[in-house]
């Protein structure tokens, strides 16, 4: 089938590059909301757990520093928050994003390097 626009195919690693940024920001937004206003006394410690998962999956996303396993982890997560959330679409999405990455690469501006 004929590209409506061919030219933009050039640019095809800004997409994994725009993906890695929306996934790797909503996860830091996320583990810093964590981190300011921990859950109830009896599983603060987990949620510091899953703020500290996040935290660390972000960075490795945003930075595109082992972008394969940290997607993993974040689709992980994602699958988690999908369970006990009333959110099930946003988080559907998020998993949908992090397989994206773990299947196209990092893109641009990124520490991986494809073999």
């Amino acid at each position: 089938m004929i590209s409506l626009f061919p030219d933009f195919l050039s640019f095809a690693l800004i997409a994994p590059f725009i993906i890695r940024l929306c996934l790797g920001f909503y996860f830091l937004l996320y583990a810093i909301r964590l981190f300011k206003n921990p859950p109830p006394v009896g599983s603060a410690h987990k949620g510091y757990i899953l703020a500290t998962i996040a935290l660390l999956g972000s960075v490795f996303v945003l930075l595109g520093l082992f972008t394969q396993g940290a997607a993993i982890v974040l689709g992980l997560l994602s699958l988690y928050r999908m369970k006990r959330s009333q959110n099930k679409i946003l988080y559907a999405l998020l998993f949908g994003m992090a397989l994206s990455l773990l299947f196209s690469g990092a893109g641009l501006f990124a520490f991986d390097l494809p073999l």
